[in-house]
């Protein structure tokens, strides 16, 4: 138990803060709880402060905090950004982190290190003794609103040897100020808390870890092709969707890792979007679409039989109760802007709702699976909330006696995917996006205080989780996207030509600027910035500096503004700048604004928007001001005509109406036209041709991406690009209509079985 003092065992004070180096905590003067820093940004904060004084290269940085990993120089500046936030530093004021262009950075506060100031370890020292011995009541107040941990007197003397593994002699406390003792007191207080519930835990639980604070991570596919996955509650298999060339089929292997597997369903024209085993591992339960129909939900034997259909329009594989004689699922009513979380028997029968949200405020965050709790008291869902912030997500519970719903997570969350409770019911694993990445990780979440921690932090995306049920293993798909723009003179693929090599560029969209250059959004995973590039890849340089996820750009037609979305602390807006990157401001606020094109003077920017629950499109100058509504049905992806007199955009009377393309005037109003498109363009994406007689979209034919034309007389489309493999993910035409940009790669989905390693 005698273990030698760690060279990071000791604190740091630079005003008003107190770092704690081994418990890896930082303290604010006057607050009780420590600043909340991710891990990596407290390794930064610990690096700088450690070597205050002189300049931290970038490099040596990175290698520091992200050992052994390939990380972007802007994902290093993401985080020091981060940092700045949480330490409030502000340019007039006092300042902590000096940046040194070219360089790095310098931390160049006073830095105290009090490891060796016995003031500090009478104080911990002390501390340590009030909790073990017991019902002191005279502790301080902060002390007694925390979880008391009852030590074993048997138990007693072995903690205290951790507590004393160094000589204390209390000398200088006397000379310390009011202002530093108080923050000692509440640092030393948090860490003699620590020890205790460390070395208890460790004593009492014979050495049980906590859930997945270790693991062993290992790919069980490696196709890439993989649409959803599920690990049996027993181990004993992993199945898994496939959708190859638009056909979709699913597979069965066993999870120790064999070649071996039965195709439980073979290639066809349906699509495979969610699973889940029974919780006898029997039966897979799975979600089969179809294009223009609803989901449908089926089951059929873990190891082959006849598949049965359960229910119809179904937007989430099934939850199980404990006893496996329920099932739970979501189900979304366009027609109504609601959402339900739906109980019904293990066979589909019998269905009822227990919770229902309305939308735009609230709804269920679609098919990420209700996970019912070990007690069968509660079911876990992602929940969308919108409030006068913006938009974010959490992870709520509904209960099953009255349908109230209560937070499990907390903060705001900008995506939470499917969650599992674990057996013991004292928390959940979930897949979800935090403030600081537009990436899914892997999380474990505390119940009930919520309290988070990463299970994985790298730069992939993660979906699909399914755990074990006694939570050793579980399984994710692990998505790669890998995308680079490439210039496509005259239309003529053989000419194509790479022009970016980040791959993650354009994904979130680019636009040519009059000159001839694009601009187009780029990402590290942790942040999304806006590049310039002549149109052969050379002289790139960054527009914007890492203040949040910078989409979607549009160019006015005097290449002076650029407008763009910006998400930030849970809030899309449009913004604009310079074209050099300069006069960053805000130009909208309202709910969700996306899809900025600018009209053809330049004196207006049309956009989407959520009113009253759905996505209309509305118009505001570069001045701001009030927007203007232009549409009063489902609206959005606007295109402006060439000769600005014409908006193109998809369109639909109703949410149960099928979607068109409409034709608008520029100043609003009813359909001057409705074109029937099919299939619908990807992502809504919509391109005038140069002569304003027709308009281009991306189509997907065989897993292949191409760019298609549509005549707005309503002729027969036709395709303009010949690709033979890729998806195409962004797209726009040069402003003489003869070179076409696209942003092209892949997505390779494979399924991840990880282990929690002891």
């Amino acid at each position: 138990m005698n273990e030698q003092i760690s060279e990071q065992q000791r604190f740091y004070e630079f005003d008003p803060f107190l770092l704690d180096a081994q418990e890896r905590v930082l303290f604010r003067e006057g607050e009780r709880e420590p600043v909340d820093l991710t891990p990596k940004v407290f390794d930064i904060l610990l690096e700088l402060v450690q070597n205050s004084g002189r300049i931290v290269e970038k490099r040596e940085l990175m290698e520091k905090v992200w050992p052994n990993t390939f990380v972007e120089e802007a994902n290093l500046t993401q985080h020091v950004s981060t940092l700045r936030k949480k330490l409030a530093q502000h340019s007039d004021k006092q300042r902590f982190i000096m940046t040194v262009p070219g360089r790095g950075y310098r931390f160049v506060a006073t830095v105290k290190e009090l490891w060796d100031d016995e003031e500090v370890l009478s104080v911990h020292e002390k501390t340590i003794e009030r909790i073990i011995i017991g019902d002191d009541t005279s502790a301080p107040k902060f002390l007694e609103e925390r979880s008391r941990i009852v030590i074993p007197e048997s138990r007693q003397r072995e903690i205290a040897e951790v507590s004393t593994s160094r000589a204390l002699t209390p000398t200088a406390a006397a000379q310390s100020n009011q202002k530093r003792q108080r923050i000692l007191i509440l640092a030393a207080s948090v860490a003699a808390l620590a020890i205790i519930a460390f070395v208890s835990y460790k004593l009492l639980s014979r050495g049980v870890g906590a859930p997945f604070e270790k693991t062993r991570l290992v790919k069980f596919t490696t196709t890439g092709k993989v649409s959803c996955a599920a690990i049996s509650p027993d181990g004993k298999y992993v199945a898994y969707g496939v959708d190859d060339g638009g056909e979709g089929s699913i597979f069965v292997r066993q999870a120790i890792m064999t070649n071996d597997g039965v195709q439980l369903l073979p290639p066809s024209t349906f699509h495979y979007l969610e699973m889940a085993f029974s919780p006898d591992s029997n039966y897979l339960y799975y979600l089969r679409s179809t294009l223009n129909s609803p989901n449908m939900l089926y089951r059929i034997p873990a190891l082959g039989g006849t598949a049965v259909k359960l229910a119809e329009d179904v937007d989430s594989p099934p939850g199980f109760s404990p006893d496996g004689k329920q099932i739970a699922y979501l189900r979304g009513y366009p027609d109504l802007n609601e959402s339900s979380l739906i109980i019904a028997n293990g066979d589909g029968s019998s269905e009822r709702k227990l919770a229902s949200l309305k939308e735009p405020r609230e709804r269920f965050v679609l098919f990420a699976t209700p996970s019912w709790s070990p007690d069968g008291k509660r079911i876990a869902c992602p929940v969308e909330k919108t409030d006068d912030k913006g938009e974010y997500q959490e992870l709520d519970e509904v209960s099953l006696e009255d349908g109230s719903f209560k937070s499990i997570t907390t903060g705001r969350w900008q995506g939470v995917g499917r969650a599992s409770w674990l057996a013991d019911g004292q928390g959940l694993m979930m897949v979800a996006a935090d403030e600081e990445s537009s990436l899914s990780q892997i999380w474990y979440v505390a119940y009930p205080t919520g309290e988070t921690r990463k299970v994985t932090n790298d730069l992939n995306d993660y979906s699909n989780l399914s755990v074990m049920a006694d939570g050793r293993a579980m399984t994710v798909v692990q998505s790669d996207r890998q995308a680079n723009i490439w210039i496509v003179p005259e239309m003529d693929t053989t000419r194509a030509r790479q022009i970016t090599n980040s791959n993650y560029d354009g994904v979130q969209g680019f636009s040519w600027t009059p000159d001839g250059r694009i601009i187009y959004s780029t990402s590290t995973g942790a942040t999304e910035n806006l590049r310039l590039s002549d149109a052969d890849g050379a002289h790139q340089r960054q527009l914007t500096e890492n203040t949040g996820f910078s989409r979607s750009a549009v160019v006015s037609p005097d290449g002076k503004t650029v407008v763009f979305v910006l998400l930030r602390n849970g809030e899309q807006h449009l913004w604009a700048m310079d074209a050099d990157g300069s006069r960053l401001r805000q130009l909208t606020d309202g709910i969700r604004d996306t899809g900025p094109v600018f009209t053809a003077d330049g004196q207006w920017v049309i956009y989407k928007s959520y009113a009253e629950g759905n996505p209309n499109l509305f118009k505001i100058t570069l001045a701001g001001g009030q927007p203007i509504r232009l549409t009063d049905k489902i609206s959005g992806s606007p295109a402006i005509s060439p000769d600005g007199k014409l908006i193109a955009c998809t369109y639909r009377e109703e949410a149960i109406a099928p979607v068109k393309v409409a034709l608008f005037s520029v100043d609003g109003g009813a359909p001057l036209k409705l074109l029937d498109v099919n299939p619908l363009p990807v992502r809504g994406l919509l391109r005038w041709t140069r002569d304003g007689q027709a308009l281009t979209y991306i189509n997907i034919r065989g897993g292949v991406s191409n760019i298609w034309l549509q005549p707005i007389d309503g002729g027969q489309p036709k395709p303009l690009t010949d690709f033979k493999q890729d998806r195409i993910f962004w797209f726009d035409l040069s402003p003489d209509g003869r070179t076409l940009a696209v942003a092209r790669g892949r997505v390779l989905n494979d399924v991840v079985l990880i282990n929690s390693v002891k």
